[in-house]
């Protein structure tokens, strides 16, 4: 019974991941232009179905459920304490190829930020002063759609936040903002 129920839970959500609009995105996105990758862009742009469809997509999940609370709080936070600046979930256009979805942005401090939520080995490497290639791409491609929508962009911010420990565990890596 108990195995049954595993597997009809576990078919939900696989159903509904695969159903999620970042799943059936078609467009490529800013968190894959810095990717090692160049001949996996080149599948991705040229729209040729992927491979390997078989990974287990709950750390993608938690991540965006993440997203979606972090989002919630930081709009209910500011509509309580007053506006300190934060824009949340906002659609930006680097290039009329590219658009994406920036989690955060402070218009008094001009920074944009980046929730990323990472494993055991994820943090480790972060506090070893390891960052993904890729996720610096991202923000610094984020901060060009900030700027062509007309917003001075002076800092980004990638905000590790640990899946498996504390909100004290956090990491914060910054890069000044490099068209």
């Amino acid at each position: 019974a108990a195995q049954a129920l595993k597997h009809e839970l576990s078919k939900i959500i696989l159903w509904n991941e695969r159903e999620a609009p970042r799943s059936r995105q078609v467009a490529v996105g800013p968190s894959e232009l810095g990717g090692a990758c160049d001949r996996k862009l080149a599948y991705r742009i040229a729209g040729v179905p992927a491979i390997n469809t078989h990974t287990d997509p709950w750390p993608a999940i938690v991540g965006t459920s993440i997203h979606d609370w972090l989002e919630r709080a930081v709009n209910k936070y500011q509509s309580m304490v007053g506006d300190l600046g934060y824009i949340t979930e906002t659609r930006v256009y680097p290039d009329p190829l590219v658009k994406g979805r920036c989690d955060l942005f402070n218009t008094k401090t001009s920074t944009l930020i980046d929730w990323k939520t990472v494993g055991v080995d994820g943090m480790r490497k972060v506090r070893k002063g390891i960052i993904n290639p890729a996720y610096r791409v991202q923000i610094q491609v984020y901060g060009l759609g900030h700027e062509r929508a007309g917003r001075e962009v002076k800092q980004c911010a990638l905000v590790f936040l640990s899946r498996s420990g504390w909100l004290d565990d956090a990491e914060i890596y910054m890069e000044p903002y490099d068209r």
